[in-house]
């Protein structure tokens, strides 16, 4: 049951929700422009370039589809993981499962959202120190959180970690 401490947060949650969305589209249609107008304005570079930017988070998110598939014991059929013109949309890749009904449709509707949210915690909590930096920006230590980031970025593999959660968590 909603009650009045519990709709804030819910409120909140859905409104960052549908912030994050529209920024990511956005941040896709930004990323397909520069590159249409990087190489001649050619439709299919830049269709290729979005797609390999985003690849680590396009298998991450189809092969979570299949493997929820998997669990609730649905029958998979093609799994493609290549960037395919639909009328005024780009799919990046796609996995057809078979229909299982309300309950199973949505385990696998969700689980790269699932699979993603907890890709995310990890290399978040584990690699990028996000507790540390969460209890420096509670307390207002802003210039000791930004060292802290800056420190986890510059590890040598800190980047990679970062564009990790960067395609995961745009797809």
């Amino acid at each position: 049951m909603l009650t009045a401490d519990t709709l804030g947060p819910l409120l909140f949650f859905a409104t960052a929700l549908l912030l994050l969305a529209l920024c990511s589209r956005q941040l896709s249609l930004s990323v397909q422009e520069v590159a249409y107008l990087l190489f001649g304005r050619s439709e299919d570079m830049a269709m290729v370039t979005l797609f390999l930017i985003f690849l680590p988070g396009i298998i991450l998110h189809e092969a979570s589809h299949w493997v929820m598939a998997k669990l609730v014991g649905l029958k998979t059929g093609r799994f493609r993981v290549w960037p395919e013109k639909k009328k005024d949309r780009l799919g990046l890749g796609s996995v057809t499962v078979q229909d299982g009904g309300p309950l199973r449709n949505t385990l696998v509707g969700m689980a790269p959202l699932i699979v993603g949210t907890l890709v995310l915690a990890w290399i978040g909590g584990q690699v990028l120190t996000a507790g540390q930096l969460g209890a420096l920006l509670t307390g207002g230590d802003w210039l000791d959180a930004l060292a802290v980031l800056l420190r986890a970025l510059t590890t040598a593999d800190g980047l990679l970690w970062a564009y990790l959660c960067f395609t995961v968590g745009n797809i």
